[in-house]
This record gives structure tokens, C-alpha cells and sequence, in this order.
């Protein structure tokens, strides 16, 4: 998902006044936080966490098992609660539509291989009343607000059904409501209510990536959870023509380079 979507939508940055700033949402840091990406040969912070369908946190480093060789991460928009008239799919992000047979081809044909899947899906945080939740609830609203826990509620019930009629090909599935993964500073403020801000979150944001979310993204990491490549990412399907950084054999080439 690039600029196009958070342009349509609405921007957080007019957030009202008194808002809390912090190192992490003043321009230089914003730009700082961006080029700290993860990079090729960096080892990722293995207490990363997401939840899981009882929004229970699960660490990264916790799915590394006796089987691992290969960790994919994949970053993907899960389901809206209400269907926009552009939208399709049963997700917010038309390039996830998209890109999900990519996805579905390399699980698989690698699942058996070694290959640890950890998709993790996140909300649409930027204009979130066009797709059914309250507007900016998944970046303003407390952990322990019936606003925050409805939105998170019906989004991991909707995107779960997805995963049982077969649109979504994994299971388990997580969940990052607070959008830290991909992280953008220059796109929204952490505010009050957000709550901690960690120091990797928007790590799993390429530094050449200029979309406001980058979904869908994937990351390879070894079992130590080294970064092994560029993250593929940047696949926009709705551009005319459609503009397509890679395919199901770029990532296909990807791994087997990583499994030899």
C-alpha cells in the first residue's frame, strides 16, 4: 500500500494541538527513525512482538523452532470491517489481494523446506473510518478503551475469517493493531494514547521504501533472525501500468539462495 491510499483517506499530522511530542515525531528524528531500518546482515531484535487471535504477544524470536532454517516474515493489510466501493478481496489493501497467490505458491512449496511462516496482519491505521472502524482509533485511542478493544476485536475476527474460507492461506495468523512494524513517523505522531513506542518499532521499514504503510512487505532472516536480503516490498497493482517490483520467482530465488 503506497502514498495513493493514505492520500485518498486522511493524514494524521493534523492531529489537535497539545499533542505530546516525543524524540520519535519531530522531522529529524522522524528521518532519523527511517534510515534505521534493519539492514542486510543486521540481526533483528528477536522481543519484536505482534499478537496472536487472543491478543496474547508472541515474539518473533518465539517462532524459530527445532526446524527453522529460514524465517518469512510477511507484513500484510488484513480485512476491513466495512467494504469501501473500490475495495475487494475482503482486505483493505488491494496489492495484499493481489500479491497473496505469491504468497500462497511460496507456502506451499517451501513449508516443508524449513521455511518459517509468520504473516502478520495490520489494520488500516490512516483513514480508518473509510473502511469501518472508529477514525484513527488503531493510533490514538488507550489499550484499555472499548473503542480500541472493538476496533481490535472485529478486525482479528474479520481477517480470521479470511484464514478459514481459504482467502488467506496461513495459519496461524498475527496481528500489530498498533502498526509498529512498519512504523512511519513521517506519516503519523505518537500521541498519548498510542502508549510505549519501542525502539525497533519501524525497523521492518525499508529505507527506500517511500510508501505511507508498505504493505504488503516480506523479510527473510536465518534462525538467529540475521537479515539475509532486501525486503521485497513495493508491488503496486492499482498504478497504471501496474508496477511490479517482484514476483512469485524473485522470491522463489530468494529462498533458495538463503537455503543453500
Amino acid at each position: 500500500m503506497n502514498r495513493r491510499e493514505f492520500l485518498k483517506t486522511t493524514s494524521v499530522m493534523g492531529l489537535a494541538s497539545g499533542i505530546h511530542m516525543t524524540s520519535a515525531t519531530n522531522p529529524t528524528a522522524a528521518q532519523e527513525s527511517v534510515a534505521k531500518g534493519y539492514r542486510v546482515g543486521e540481526q533483528v531484535d528477536p522481543e519484536i512482538f505482534f499478537l496472536d487471535n487472543k491478543l496474547n504477544r508472541v515474539t518473533l524470536g518465539s517462532q524459530v523452532n527445532e526446524f527453522t532454517k529460514i524465517i518469512y516474515l510477511l507484513i500484510f493489510g488484513g480485512a476491513y470491517a466495512v467494504k469501501p466501493a473500490d475495495k475487494r478481496g475482503g482486505m483493505w489493501c488491494v496489492d495484499t489481494v493481489d500479491d497473496i497467490p505469491i504468497h500462497r505458491t511460496v507456502l506451499y512449496n517451501y513449508a516443508e523446506k524449513g521455511v518459517t511462516f509468520v504473516p502478520v496482519a495490520a489494520p488500516p491505521v490512516y483513514g480508518s473510518e473509510r473502511y469501518g472502524y472508529k477514525d484513527e482509533v488503531f493510533l490514538t485511542e488507550p489499550e484499555d478503551s472499548g473503542e480500541y478493544q472493538k476496533a481490535v476485536h472485529e478486525f482479528v475476527k474479520k481477517t480470521e475469517i479470511l484464514k478459514e474460507d481459504g482467502s488467506l492461506p496461513f495459519d496461524p495468523i498475527f496481528y500489530d493493531p498498533r502498526f509498529r512494524l512498519l512504523d512511519n513517523p513521517n506519516a503519523h505522531e505518537h500521541v498519548d494514547g498510542y502508549g510505549e513506542v519501542y525502539p525497533w518499532q519501524g525497523r521492518f521499514k525499508w529505507h527506500e521504501d517511500q510508501q505511507t504503510y508498505g504493505t504488503p512487505t516480506v523479510w527473510l532472516m536465518d534462525r538467529s533472525l540475521k537479515v539475509l536480503s532486501p525486503p521485497l516490498y513495493g508491488n503496486n497493482y492499482e498504478a497504471v501500468p501496474f508496477h511490479i517490483k517482484y514476483t512469485v520467482n524473485d522470491v522463489v530465488k530468494a529462498l533458495d539462495a538463503a537455503l543453500e
